[in-house]
């Protein structure tokens, strides 16, 4: 695949309300993998079963929507412990948080965070925030809204440099940072605030877009370009 198929990355946002539909998800299953429903099932609440089955959804859809693909390609694993796939020049990320679900795909490194809003952090701050941060969350007249965009900030190039916790995200400062579009260090971040989520993403040459749709919609949309 030539990389100037995908130019502009793609973020694609479900968010199920009250827990996505159980019709969506058994729909979705005929999709899915029999090794991620296998992966899905170690799962012990339905809610983590369900979204690591519409993150994998998500993927096909994205794929299938703006690279042509009608498959999941063979992936492997980098020593972190980030999956890639293994044989054609694509990127992807998925997060999951509570009752939403977000997929990144492009033809850069990508890394993408969903959370939803934080309202216990007190004792994770000072390891996850720094000084500068902590102040601005101190004199927000939203702290919890201001941390949790924060964090998925955080999340999000943590997630594109692909060391997981091995970052100490607490030396990330994106105090100086505002506004849904910005360049930090040289990186793209775009964050966006759906309901009680913050959604994030992080690329290295192009702004990523946002899709936000129903998953029923997903589903629909997937549906007509199989048949197509």
């Amino acid at each position: 695949m030539d990389k100037a198929e995908l130019i502009t990355p793609k973020v694609c946002i479900a968010i199920g309300s009250g827990g996505f539909m159980e019709n969506d998800i058994a729909e979705i299953t005929q999709y899915v993998s029999a090794e991620r429903l296998k992966r899905a099932e170690r799962y012990m609440q339905r809610r983590d079963r369900n979204n690591c089955i519409v993150s994998y959804f998500l993927l096909r859809y994205e794929l299938l929507r703006y690279c042509g693909i009608n498959e999941v390609p063979p992936m492997e694993q980098d020593k972190y412990g980030k999956p890639y796939f293994k044989d054609i020049p694509l990127f992807f990320n998925i997060s999951h948080s509570d009752e939403g679900v977000c997929c990144g795909i492009a033809a850069e490194n990508i890394g993408v965070d969903i959370q939803s809003i934080e309202r216990r952090y007190e004792n994770i701050l000072k390891n996850t925030m720094s000084a500068n941060e902590i102040e601005l969350i101190a004199g927000s007249d939203a702290p919890h809204e201001e941390f949790t965009r924060l964090w998925t900030l955080k999340e999000s190039i943590v997630k594109y440099r692909g060391t997981g916790v091995g970052d100490h995200i607490e030396q990330i400062d994106f105090s100086a940072c505002s506004g849904g579009k910005f360049i930090h260090d040289g990186l793209i971040f775009r964050s966006e605030r759906y309901g009680e989520y913050y959604v994030s993403a992080c690329t290295s040459e192009h702004e990523p877009e946002f899709i936000k749709k129903e998953l029923s919609r997903y589903i629909s949309e997937y549906q007509q370009l199989i048949r197509a």
